[in-house]
């Protein structure tokens, strides 16, 4: 009966008949006056001798400007003391957007189907520069249709409870 109560709720609070339509805060932080930047989600692999050169994205031999023009944008991580962060494939469909303290999340955080609906939208808890990025609070896990699938509740980077939606 609890957690039927509990997942009501929590239908209630965060998505409308669409499933899509969140009244989850993805706008306010601790942190203030955030830059928006660019990151492209993508493994990047170079070699280069006296003799020969050769540049990998993803495993895929690319030219030296294609490697170039992604990989700039690798350092714009770094750059994050804090920012918005938005990860794109090479398609430049966006995969996951949320505020980024160098290498660590930490505020809310999207992630998102290829088709453009939401995947999972969460937070990681606003931790001082080098702390642990955790997850904290509700995390909401959707189907590739946009119904949810289910939810997941933490605290302190601790798994609490997992409510599948019947």
């Amino acid at each position: 009966m609890k957690t039927n109560l509990l997942y009501v709720l929590l239908q209630l609070l965060f998505t409308s008949s669409y499933g899509q339509t969140l009244k989850v805060d993805t706008v306010s932080s601790v942190f203030t006056n955030l830059t928006t930047r660019k990151i492209y989600s993508l493994n990047f692999e170079s070699m280069t001798s006296a003799d020969s050169s050769y540049y990998k994205i993803n495993d895929k031999l690319v030219d030296k400007r294609i490697f170039d023009k992604y990989h700039a944008f690798s350092k714009n991580m770094e750059l994050c003391t804090p920012c918005i962060l938005l990860w794109y494939d090479t398609t430049e469909t966006l995969l996951s957007k949320g505020i980024q303290y160098g290498d660590c999340r930490v505020g809310y955080w999207i992630d998102y189907y290829r088709n453009g609906k939401v995947k999972t939208i969460g937070h990681y808890k606003e931790n001082p520069p080098g702390g642990f990025c955790s997850e904290n609070g509700t995390w909401i896990y959707y189907k590739k249709d946009g119904s949810i699938h289910f939810y997941e509740l933490w605290k302190n980077g601790v798994k609490v409870k997992k409510i599948i939606k019947k």
